[in-house]
């Protein structure tokens, strides 16, 4: 075969090429480290690369979210020990006050730092990340997830979503609690109360303590008696010096002497020039132990009222034999029968017949009121539904109870209980009231009880149990022990996220070494490969160039 000039020296042009060519891809390679520099170098490897180190981006996205993760849980769970210790602190205050021995500007005092921690725990729940963005929001994270409105109820408009973060393929990690369930969502028992009205609710009972109670007994040592001197009733014209029809608490009287006995103890009391006004005999009356004489207009004119204090001594009566205070004469047993100036009201506060009268203060709306009555034949569980245009439901119930009490509506809104039988010896109490719409304890409750004396003045108001203070415990406790558990909760996430860190940098390191495996050259080859090619490329074009100058005739010679 024939090789002419022409084609040889193309072909030494061609193969000088190939190997500048491989020379400059070598020095590339070494100058970068890299042994992939283009697709070209090695197709199959450059695909693998491609794959490995999107799969390596997505690993540093995996791995950037989780860092994330165990951020917000960290904030979390040092909001929630912040959070442990003020309700934990509560709960010191709930047990300090709820002792007999604590005033009632004490339990004020205490009422002031629980709405102090109302405060910090709605600041607390509304805590952000390093971004700023909400911890307990749920998915909406921009906004603020808890608001208070001017009544200082706290309202949630966060949303039911756990803000999560994907750490895998096929792995999402929550980065916090939702505040839904977490500060709006407390079980006490049967019931579900949010961690402000359960604040919110001890706060109200410190506040009321003193103003209610929650059971009522009609006993000896809780009764009293009441007599009533109507002043401008025509037997008392000769009474007073001078004479009058329309006395006054100023107006003179007569002199003499009168006596008054409670409970079998027997006072004299002498009127003279120095305390004969009508205003001087109700403090005379007023200075025997449980006994209070006031002056009071009504719709006849000037009453003289006597009360006595409730207590064992509380049966008393009045005589006298001086002609001038003759018209105090109660009689004794103390009685108004045969006296038309004179009213004795011993029926609905008497020790023996043991009555109680009430006032039941109702919704307009018809509402289910429930409470235990005792009466001489036992006990029981009684409900009704009452507005405060009708209490017959609740008459009818203790009518029908079978305590042994009879009810009565006296159609003023009050209604009078008494036992059945009179003789009996037996106490009649009410407790364990439970109103519809009470869950809670109340600033300022509407709907109680006001158990009366004999004129009509209030004893004690009876509230729903849950008013009571000592009913605020449970919640309390719910609360400590739900925060808690929160927080094992979020310990758990904690630890499920470090846990999922650590199979992340695992396989980061794995797929990084596999990227190094494929893209690093190994620099004393290549070097070696280089060297060796210079030489054989500058022996080939000192070849080329002995060859390529010599002629036909230096090959004839």
């Amino acid at each position: 075969m024939t090789i002419s000039s022409k084609l040889f020296a193309t072909q030494m042009l061609d193969q000088f090429k190939f190997i500048e060519n491989r020379l400059q891809n070598l020095n590339t390679q070494i100058a970068t480290g890299t042994r992939i520099t283009q697709s070209s170098d090695a197709p199959l490897d450059a695909v693998t690369l491609t794959a490995r180190k999107e799969l390596e981006a997505r690993l540093e996205q995996f791995q950037s979210n989780a860092g994330k993760v165990t951020s917000r849980l960290g904030l979390a769970d040092t909001t929630l020990e912040t959070v442990g210790n003020l309700v934990t602190r509560m709960n010191e205050k709930f047990i300090a006050s709820n002792t007999a021995t604590v005033t009632d500007s004490e339990r004020q005092a205490i009422r002031l730092e629980v709405l102090t921690f109302k405060e910090s725990l709605l600041g607390l729940a509304n805590s952000t990340d390093n971004n700023g963005d909400a911890l307990y929001g749920g998915f909406s994270t921009e906004a603020s997830p808890f608001v208070a409105n001017e009544n200082g109820q706290v309202r949630y408009r966060g949303d039911g979503g756990d803000h999560s973060l994907q750490v895998s393929e096929s792995v999402k990690l929550p980065t916090s609690l939702n505040g839904g369930s977490l500060f709006m969502e407390v079980q006490d028992g049967a019931s579900t109360k949010t961690s402000f009205d359960i604040l919110d609710s001890f706060a109200n009972a410190l506040l009321t303590d003193s103003q209610f109670d929650q059971s009522y007994s009609a006993n000896s040592a809780d009764t009293a008696q009441s007599i009533s001197y109507d002043l401008s009733h025509s037997n008392f014209t000769n009474f007073f010096n001078p004479t009058t029809t329309n006395p006054s608490v100023s107006s003179t009287t007569q002199t003499g002497t009168f006596t008054v006995t409670l409970n079998g103890s027997t006072t004299s009391i002498a009127i003279d020039s120095s305390n004969n006004t009508l205003q001087g005999i109700a403090d005379e009356i007023s200075s025997i132990s449980n006994l209070t004489a006031t002056l009071v207009e009504s719709d006849t004119g000037l009453n003289l009222k006597i009360n006595s204090t409730a207590g064992e001594d509380n049966s008393f009566s009045i005589s006298s034999t001086h002609n001038n205070f003759t018209i105090f004469n109660t009689g004794s047993p103390a009685s108004s029968s045969t006296s038309p100036q004179l009213t004795v009201i011993s029926e609905a506060a008497d020790a023996v017949s043991g009555a109680m009268k009430l006032r039941v203060n109702a919704s307009r709306e018809p509402q289910n009121w429930s409470m235990m009555i005792t009466g001489p034949d036992g006990s029981t569980t009684i409900n009704a539904n009452i507005n405060s245009n009708s209490i017959s439901a609740l008459v009818s119930a203790i009518n029908v109870s079978g305590t042994g009490l009879t009810a009565t509506d006296n159609g003023d809104g009050t209604l009078s209980i008494a036992k059945t039988d009179s003789s009996s010896s037996a106490d009649v109490s009410i407790e364990a009231i439970s109103i519809e719409g009470y869950d809670l304890a109340q600033q300022s409750p509407k709907h109680y009880i006001e158990v009366l004396d004999a004129s009509d003045d209030v004893i004690v108001k009876l509230s729903d149990e849950n008013q009571a203070l000592s009913k605020q415990g449970s919640a309390i406790g719910s609360l400590v022990e739900h925060f808690a558990l929160s927080r094992t909760i979020v310990g758990a996430r904690i630890n499920n996220a470090d846990a999922q860190k650590t199979v992340l940098t695992d396989r980061s390191v794995a797929i990084k070494t596999e990227i190094s495996d494929l893209r690093d050259a190994d620099i004393e080859t290549l070097i070696t490969e280089l060297q060796t090619i210079m030489v054989t490329r500058d022996a080939a074009r000192q070849t080329y160039s002995t060859i390529n100058s010599q002629s036909l005739f230096d090959f004839i010679k």
